[in-house]
């Protein structure tokens, strides 16, 4: 099969999910979700199971998103414009076609964005329900948003040892892997975005907060893989180190660009996880 992506978009059966009342009907949401995906629906619920308490996590978001009609509306607009002509912006801008379903639905919670595979199916899926708790739903942001979830496949694809579960496993590969996996799909955000060190999550005091202290960030991190501690506060809403949320995708991107000064992007997306750890130390020693 000719790779290519495939533009799926289930925004118009989203108010079908809900009762006339407003209330989330689950057994909607799954013929729903597998109307767009054969396996979506038991994907995002284990997730969910995994992640998140449905009743008090999951459901207050999904009966907001109802509710906010406006911004849904505007989240589909800007889908409709982020994905129309993207094949030729990505292999303009990274030289290479991918065969990826990108996906805009509502989810479980499990995401705004979130690059997985659904029975052997590179797919990108788009939570609209976090995409609008989040605000995310102008072109811009949606833009980077599919944008770094396709370097994420870009990035799979290029690095088998990244999708095989059994070669990274200990606490210290998981935390070198997540801030170069990361860091490669924030760098090619950036590069298709063209805007510069643009950061779809970030606002100007975030971004500012970040650039004063990357030294500190990227020694701290290092740290915690020396001493094998949960890095899980870097990455996330939901999360914060020193009161700031998601500051792994800064530092994440500023490492990738560090190693652009030895190594070609296609060299870095390739790279084993043990190399990629030594130039990490390299970078935060030398700040």
């Amino acid at each position: 099969m000719e790779a290519g992506m495939r533009i799926i978009d289930g925004f118009d059966g989203i108010y079908g999910i809900y009762s006339e009342n407003g209330s989330f009907d689950m057994n909607k949401w799954r013929s729903y979700a597998d109307s767009l995906c054969f396996g979506l629906s038991e994907k995002c619920e284990k997730d969910c199971r995994e992640s998140y308490d449905f009743d008090k996590q999951v459901l207050p978001v999904l009966n907001k998103a109802y509710l906010d009609k406006e911004k849904l509306d505007k989240a589909h607009e800007s889908f409709l414009a982020a994905t129309s002509g993207i094949e030729d912006r990505f292999f303009n801008g990274l030289g290479m076609n991918i065969d990826v379903d990108i996906i805009l639905y509502l989810g479980l919670c499990s995401g705004a964005g979130w690059a997985t595979d659904i029975n052997g199916k590179r797919c990108v899926l788009l939570g609209i329900e976090k995409i609008v708790e989040l605000g995310w739903q102008n072109i811009d942001t949606l833009s980077a948003l599919i944008y770094h979830e396709l370097g994420h496949i870009w990035h799979f694809i290029l690095n088998k040892e990244l999708e095989d579960s059994d070669s990274i496993v200990t606490t210290r590969e998981k935390a070198i892997a997540q801030l170069y996996e990361e860091g490669i799909a924030m760098l090619v955000e950036q590069i298709l975005m063209d805007k510069g060190e643009y950061y779809h999550q970030y606002d100007k005091n975030l971004l500012g907060w970040c650039e004063k202290n990357e030294a500190m960030l990227a020694k701290e991190y290092l740290r915690r893989i020396i001493e094998n501690d949960s890095v899980q506060d870097f990455f996330g809403d939901w999360c914060s180190f020193m009161g700031h949320s998601d500051t792994g995708y800064f530092l994440g991107c500023r490492f990738i660009r560090h190693m652009l000064e030895s190594y070609s992007l296609k060299e870095i997306a390739t790279m084993d996880i043990e190399l990629v750890s030594q130039n990490f130390a390299r970078y935060a020693r030398r700040l």
